[in-house]
């Protein structure tokens, strides 16, 4: 096909080529790729091809490349979703410009940001400052408001650019007329850049949060990342550098001659030509800058942005994306940061019914992210967490990232695409006690708008789970992670949101205390970071036909038969799994059914009735989770001795 002559196989094999880049998958000859017409049904428009191929799974996946026509004047069609054939060495300041004012004139507030309080102090708006530093890009120096201007921000990564930045001990000349004039060339220039990008926009204030939080003051650099949503949320514009590797790549396009700008296009007949457009989300997807952790909550947290991607400037707002080289076309508006952002949203109430449901999600994505900094893995989601505390079905505090109101359902987590390894300084129990991707079993996944997976996970919390969760501090203060008195705040009804009940059923027949006892933190060697204090059901299986590669493990109970399956968390010790047991599990939840994976004696099937257990190591008093799985209701009593037993639990 790469070496026919034909106009449409060159059309088809450019866009193979921008599939490698983007899926990261190798299309040759022997590789089965589909076109598929697509018309619009209203006929303003003209149609496209929709280009697909075959995945690994051989299933057939969309490659996120269209080959549509290019833009020629016709009285029958709109001029949405042509092919503009304009792309030149330098971003047309007056195109995004008309983005943003008609995004202004048309678009609701979720757009516009009216609530961004322009104006008003700053310590109304931005909780915890009682100022706000900007880079004034006509003055060239660092300015502080005590009010909440007009502004842009920057989203982009630092990677192993210069480490020029704001200190306690350069804040008081960068304040000064041309105060950035000595250091202009130490700043990475994506950073200059966009200051050069924000005059010819006509606005004045850039926030950088490299050069507007004081680097070398860990209270100011706490106070800002905690109103991370905030400023993204005010801002009317976020510049996203997507391409290159650092923050010295540069936005291609913001001086003449910055970019090499190249669009597939061919005739195909006289009158009429196609040419290869790929969507913004495909584009980003193999980027550094979507790789990392920062990131995420930046995108997300932007009601408007504007990318610089692949040589390409795209504009996204929450109502869809426009490109320079698509006729102000909509195409994109169901792709996924859009989407993603809706959990955010405390007003679509198609989200907010399970926002528990909405985070989790959230959660998948953001903990395949990468950190420079792994003590980062909450600050880097601080904006997020706010934003969902703002949901008044939500607004109960979380406890080292996880929602209180619902805390059994974000236990239950394991590895998805690759194997974990322990964050050092973080819980065990928490995700951010966790390094790589992880998932949520079926019984809680309950995503999505659908209202009976909140009615689900509700009835879940409520008949399924038992245990009453205590934390305590490092100093040894003790308090419970679900507090009822704090019902009424939730909106008063059951049905107001997902999480826990006023009162919480008891374990049948092993123990009713939940009180935890008192300890002696003097003969303990305890973590720097809360501990969970509860009682629940101890019991004892073995370990048998470990998968190192995919990290997973049946359980056998003493009579010598498979009880249950097992997802190994913690591969560094693979080791600890080699003597077979029997180890320590503890029952967390009920388990409505689990998929047996081929693990059981007979045919794989649904399992419907079971437990959730996690697997236990102890550290001398302290325990700390190496795995989640399930087992049968009948394995309870089928444990090795000395289970079961209604036991007080250390977990860190």
């Amino acid at each position: 096909m790469r070496k026919n002559g034909c106009s449409l196989c060159k059309l088809v094999s450019a866009a193979t080529l921008v599939v490698e880049r983007t899926e990261d998958k190798i299309i040759d000859n022997d590789s089965k790729v589909r076109l598929r017409w697509e018309q619009y049904q209203s006929g303003e428009r003209p149609g496209y091809y929709n280009l697909s191929y075959v995945g690994t799974n051989r299933e057939l996946r969309s490659s996120g490349t269209v080959i549509a026509p290019v833009h020629k004047k016709n009285p029958l069609w709109s001029e949405q979703g042509f092919i503009r054939p304009v792309l030149q060495g330098q971003v047309n300041i007056n195109q995004v410009m008309g983005w943003i004012s008609a995004c202004n004139a048309q678009h609701s507030d979720k757009c516009t940001g009216k609530a961004a309080q322009t104006g008003k102090p700053v310590k109304s708006v931005f909780p915890g400052l009682e100022v706000l530093r900007f880079i004034d890009v006509d003055k060239r120096c660092l300015v502080e408001r005590h009010d909440t201007p007009s502004y842009i921000t920057l989203s982009y990564v630092w990677g192993k650019a210069s480490k020029f930045r704001l200190t306690g001990a350069n804040k008081e000349s960068l304040m000064n007329p041309d105060g950035f004039s000595h250091a202009w060339e130490l700043l990475p220039r994506t950073i200059r850049d966009a200051v050069d990008f924000a005059s010819r926009l006509g606005e004045r204030l850039l926030w950088v949060d490299a050069l507007c939080f004081i680097q070398d003051d860990p209270l100011d650099i706490q106070r800002g990342t905690a109103v991370m949503d905030v400023i993204y949320g005010n801002s009317i514009l976020t510049i996203a550098a997507a391409g290159g590797k650092d923050a010295d790549t540069g936005l291609a396009g913001v001086h003449p001659g910055s970019r090499v700008a190249t669009q597939h296009i061919e005739a195909i007949r006289p009158g009429l030509s196609l040419g290869v457009y790929t969507y913004l989300d495909y584009l980003i997807k193999p980027t550094i800058y979507n790789s990392r952790a920062w990131t995420f909550q930046e995108q997300l947290l932007s009601r408007r942005a504007l990318y610089f991607v692949n040589n390409q400037v795209f504009f996204r707002c929450q109502t869809g994306v426009f490109s320079e080289n698509c006729v102000e076309s909509r195409l994109d508006i169901t792709q996924g940061l859009i989407w993603m952002g809706h959990y955010l949203d405390p007003t679509n109430s198609a989200y907010t019914k399970n926002a528990p449901a909405s985070y989790r999600n959230l959660l998948c994505r953001y903990s395949k992210r990468e950190l420079t900094y792994q003590s980062d893995i909450l600050n880097a989601m601080a904006g997020i967490i706010r934003r969902f505390l703002s949901i008044r079905s939500m607004d109960y505090p979380f406890f080292e990232g996880i929602p209180g109101l619902a805390f059994d359902s974000f236990l239950l987590f394991e590895r998805a695409d690759a194997p974990l390894r322990r964050r050092v300084g973080f819980p065990s129990y928490s995700w951010t006690g966790w390094i790589g991707p992880i998932a949520f079993p079926q019984t809680v996944r309950g995503a999505g708008p659908d209202p009976f997976w909140a009615s689900d996970e509700r009835e879940w919390l409520q008949h399924h789970t038992w245990i009453v969760w205590h934390t305590r501090q490092p100093w040894g203060a003790i308090s419970p992670i679900w507090d009822p008195s704090k019902y009424e705040k939730l909106g008063g009804q059951y049905d107001s949101y997902v999480g826990y009940p006023p009162t919480r059923h008891s374990f049948p027949d092993l123990g009713h205390q939940t009180l935890p006892t008192a300890l002696d933190y003097s003969a303990m060697a305890v973590p720097q970071y809360p501990i969970l204090q509860f009682w629940t059901v101890s019991v004892f299986y073995r370990v048998s036909d470990v998968n190192v590669s995919r990290g997973y493990a049946s359980l056998v109970d003493r009579e010598g038969k498979k009880c249950g399956t097992l997802a190994i968390d913690y591969y560094e010790e693979m080791d600890f799994f080699e003597s077979g047991g029997p180890f320590e599990f503890i029952l967390l939840s009920h388990s409505r059914h689990f998929w047996t994976d081929c693990l059981f004696d007979e045919n794989p099937k649904w399992m419907t009735t079971g437990y959730h257990v996690m697997c236990l190591r102890w550290m001398e008093a302290v325990a700390e989770r190496r795995g989640i799985g399930n087992v049968t209701s009948e394995a309870v009593s089928k444990s090795f001795t000395p289970g079961p037993s209604w036991k007080e639990i250390i977990l860190a």
